[in-house]
Order: C-alpha cells, then structure tokens, then sequence
C-alpha cells in the first residue's frame, strides 16, 4: 500500500463511474421502464 496515487487506478475507477452512470441506467431504461411504458402507467 502507497501513498502515492495510481493513474491506472484513476483510469479504473473513472470507467466504473461512467459504466453504472451510463450503462446500468440504459438496461433499467429498456428493461423495466419500457415494461411500465407497455401498461400505460401515467
């Protein structure tokens, strides 16, 4: 363990964010949304 701050680390961790912000929000989009969109729930 050391103090200093890894890029890769950085790189890691910035693809994590940006998948469950992008990704993960896209299939919940198709998936369960676009189910509530088929019943006509407004």
């Amino acid at each position: 363990m050391s103090d200093h701050i890894d890029p890769l680390g950085i790189i890691w961790l910035i693809g994590h964010v940006l998948f469950y912000l992008i990704v993960i929000p896209d299939l919940w989009r198709r998936c369960g949304w676009g189910r509530q969109k088929g019943e006509r729930d407004e």
